[in-house]
């Protein structure tokens, strides 16, 4: 019996056993269903490599249930493209396998910032076109800006400074 703690003690999305992990980043995940953006899930979305046939899927595994939201296999065709004008949200379209069956599907894969989408769109591209990603291909998450500090200032003179002054004059 496997018991979930509230720390992620593994890694929810997994590879199989002849797999490898090609990319993995967080994101949330929506699909275009009825004419509308469905949410998908939460989670780590991986690109898997199986190393053996050279092939590269997109998986999430929902934190919570661990249920398989995402399983399209990258392969020609698969199309990634800017959702409208984020620079923080692309699409995906493609054969998705993850209910069962093969269906059409377009995702909407959302990124809390700007370099994580950018980072993911170069991920997918090096793996439609079945290239290494590398570390120098990726931007790096850019360093926390350090708040402002503010410029000493004379410290001001308490009531009892003030009392004091007036006492020697």
């Amino acid at each position: 019996m496997h018991l979930m703690t509230s720390e992620p003690t593994q890694e929810v999305t997994k590879c199989s056993s002849d797999e490898r992990d090609y990319f993995r980043i967080r994101a949330k995940v929506y699909r275009f269903a009825d004419d509308e953006w469905k949410e998908r899930g939460q989670g780590e979305v991986l690109i898997a490599e199986n190393t053996k046939e050279k092939k590269y899927r997109l998986l999430l595994h929902r934190d919570q249930t661990l249920k398989c939201a995402v399983n399209l296999p990258l392969i020609e065709g698969v199309a990634v493209k800017p959702l409208g004008n984020s620079d923080k949200a692309v699409t995906v379209a493609g054969l998705d396998f993850s209910d069962n069956e093969k269906k059409q599907t377009v995702f909407a894969v959302k990124f809390t910032e700007a370099w994580m989408c950018k980072n993911f769109q170069t991920a997918v591209e090096h793996a439609l076109a079945g290239k290494e990603l590398n570390e120098a291909d990726l931007i790096k998450k850019p360093d926390p800006e350090k708040p402002k500090e503010d410029k000493p200032t004379e410290p001001k003179a308490s009531e009892k400074d003030v009392e004091e002054a007036g006492d020697k004059e």
